[in-house]
């Protein structure tokens, strides 16, 4: 993210669950070339609640999936995360709606609303409200870290059973 300035990243769901300057900027583009509503449907159009976008560029839906369960699976813990159970192939489905506030950013006059995500029956965390709490404290960092190397740490939080690369298991 040092090369990248931070009003060119697009899809920044470990901050906040709303369009980001990027976002803005990636539909103030897609719109003007297009000739859709510049400002008013954006958070419709990036969830393809407004087809128009979605229908003219799937790969755009297809990333923002992409990018927000990359997001998810980075979860420090599974209590965010949906059960584990047979879960079928539709369930998985990310089914995103804007949620207007009905006001508008003074900047861009962009609608200022919350994306929300429904999947697996239940609707998704939002990645950026566990990313503070990894990040707190650095002594809670460096001892989670070398708590993976020294056998330590909170084993009950953990997402996954102990890796079988594990020395010890030799």
């Amino acid at each position: 993210r040092q090369t990248v300035k931070p009003d060119h990243l697009i899809f920044s769901f470990d901050k906040k669950m709303r369009l980001g300057d990027g976002d803005k900027a990636l539909m103030g583009q897609l719109t003007a070339a297009l000739g859709f509503s510049y400002t008013e449907k954006w958070g419709k159009y990036f969830t393809g609640e407004e087809p128009e976008i979605v229908e003219n560029y799937p790969e755009l839906a297809t990333f923002r999936d992409i990018v927000y369960m990359f997001k998810v699976m980075m979860a420090p813990t599974s209590d965010s995360l949906p059960k584990v159970k047979r879960w079928q192939t539709e369930d998985a489905r990310l089914q995103w709606t804007f949620e207007d506030e009905g006001k508008r950013d003074d900047q861009d006059k962009a609608m200022i609303g919350r994306f929300k995500v429904v999947a697996f029956g239940m609707e998704m965390f939002e990645p950026g409200t566990w990313t503070s709490a990894i990040t707190s404290g650095v002594t809670g960092f460096f001892s989670n870290v070398a708590g993976v190397f020294t056998g330590g740490g909170d084993k009950d939080d953990s997402r996954l059973p102990p890796s079988g690369a594990d020395p010890s298991v030799v």
